[in-house]
């Protein structure tokens, strides 16, 4: 990780430098250019110039193409740098000149190499005083002025020089101290963690121990819960089949105890049946005698309702004879009425009397009409009468087959009376029997019972703490998986 570390550092450091490198010389030849444009350099000049700037940045620029992290390409840079700074030292007029090392050397802070600081610094100062002694006892370069600005370039040069190892220093030794913590605390953190790690092993082992202990508690509370809960189940089918066979004892008992009442009073009313079966027998013998007598005169009522048929049917015939006089009378009083009109004055007399006639003769006809429907809806109410009177006799005959029946079944009913009331009274004596020995049973089940439901409160509460045991097993046994894996997770610490 560190190795890592530092070679990215030195990627990145690289990728500034040659991109810093690569702007100032860009920037450098094309103001040498201009410069012979404007006629103050030779074709000659920049062109060495421009080789003097390309050959170490294109070299460097291939090295770290080949190899982003490499440690040569900053010497080749700063090589070539030191070559164009000389050529531009002491190929140009202008004071201000050596400024030039100043964004050069500060690129070189990244890769915090004090050695490398100190002698570029020291290059570069050696470089400043060799042109300011040139300038003086070679070109003559004494003027008051000058001489400030040489004081003034010697001052810069050495101050910025110190002030940049001072700091590259002091950087370094930030960085150092600040490495050395982060190395003392990873130390630390080590340690710590292989004491945690430590007790982890401890814990999981313990942990497993511990699971598999309570994975075998738990399976036995387990399977003695499901022997505890079969056997409240069975517990329970039988308190509720005690209970149950105790409901239907005393439901036998109490059927018992009305089959005895029933008895009883089915003896009486065997009693009462044959009574009133001896009653029955008397009155069906007075019925049948008054059936007789009513068959009797019912035959003298249907030849009376026949002769009654024939006089309205002779009736019928006489209102026939009525009706046509009338209707004679009622011609003649019209002739009478026609010859009086004829006579004149003198038959007025004769044609009230004739009128009168005819009113008679009409009255008469009408009465002898309504006579005669009389005698007609008598003749069929006679007539239905006599069919009434068919149907009567023949239920009359009906009714006699069936009293006639009806006192041999009451004689037969008498006999097995006689014989229901015995067995009443055998059912009764039996009924009684088996109420006491029932008593006894309904006794013994309640003991039985109250056995049983002493049980089944022992059988719950066990169960009850059973399950209880098992809940607490599974919630250990969740926890010891829960330290076995944290323990895994801290081996994951351990490997890696």
């Amino acid at each position: 990780m560190p190795q890592n570390r530092e070679n990215a550092s030195a990627m990145s450091s690289n990728k500034v430098v040659l991109a810093i490198n690569w702007f100032l010389d860009l920037f450098l030849i094309g103001g040498y250019i201009v410069e012979y444009f404007k006629g103050t350099r030779s074709l000659l000049f920049v062109g060495s110039f421009v080789l003097i700037v390309l050959v170490p940045i294109l070299l460097a620029t291939a090295l770290f193409i080949r190899d982003k992290k490499s440690q040569s390409m900053k010497y080749i840079t700063l090589a070539g740098y030191f070559i164009l700074y000389v050529v531009a030292m002491f190929t140009s007029p202008r004071i201000l000149i050596y400024v030039y090392f100043f964004p050069i050397i500060s690129m070189y802070l990244l890769y915090y190499n004090l050695k490398l600081i100190v002698y570029s610094c020291i290059g570069i100062a050696a470089i400043n005083i060799a042109r300011i002694v040139w300038q003086v006892l070679f070109l003559k370069m004494t003027s008051l002025e000058l001489s400030t600005d040489f004081t003034i370039q010697f001052a810069s040069v050495f101050l910025y020089g110190f002030s940049i190892i001072v700091t590259t220093r002091l950087s370094n030794k930030f960085n150092s101290e600040k490495i050395a913590s982060i190395e003392e605390e990873k130390q630390k953190q080590e340690q710590i963690l292989k004491n945690v790690l430590q007790l982890s092993s401890t814990v999981e082992q313990n942990a497993k121990n511990v699971s598999d202990i309570i994975e075998k508690l738990h399976h036995s509370t387990a399977d003695l819960s499901e022997g505890v809960l079969k056997v409240e189940e069975t517990s329970d089918h039988t308190f509720e089949s005690v209970q149950n066979q105790s409901e239907l004892i005393k439901s036998i008992q109490t059927i018992i105890e009305k089959t005895s009442r029933s008895s009883e009073h089915m003896g009486e009313l065997s009693h009462q049946t044959l009574e009133m079966t001896r009653e029955g027998l008397k009155h069906v013998k007075g019925l049948s005698a008054n059936v007789q007598q009513v068959n009797s005169e019912s035959e003298g009522v249907y030849h009376t309702m026949k002769d009654l048929a024939k006089n309205c049917a002779e009736i019928q015939d006489i209102t026939q004879i009525i009706r046509g006089i009338s209707d004679q009378t009622n011609l003649l009083s019209l002739n009478a009425s026609i010859e009086s009109a004829r006579a004149g004055e003198a038959g007025k007399g004769f044609a009230v009397v004739a009128e009168e006639i005819r009113k008679l003769a009409m009255q008469s006809k009408t009465s002898a009409e309504d006579i005669g429907q009389i005698i007609k809806e008598l003749i069929n109410k006679a007539e239905q009468s006599v069919k009434a009177f068919d149907k009567l006799n023949s239920s009359f005959n009906d009714q006699n087959l069936i009293i006639s029946g009806t006192q041999d079944i009451f004689t037969k009913i008498i006999e097995q009376t006689n014989t229901l009331d015995r067995l009443v009274e055998e059912v009764a004596e039996r009924v009684n029997e088996i109420s006491a020995y029932n008593a006894n049973i309904v006794k013994n089940i309640e003991d039985i019972s109250v056995d049983c439901e002493h049980t089944q409160n022992i059988v719950k509460k066990t169960a009850e703490v059973t399950q209880y045991h098992r809940l607490e097993t599974s919630e250990a046994l969740k926890y010891t998986d829960e330290l076995k894996t944290s323990s895994l997770e801290f081996e994951k610490y351990t490997n890696g």
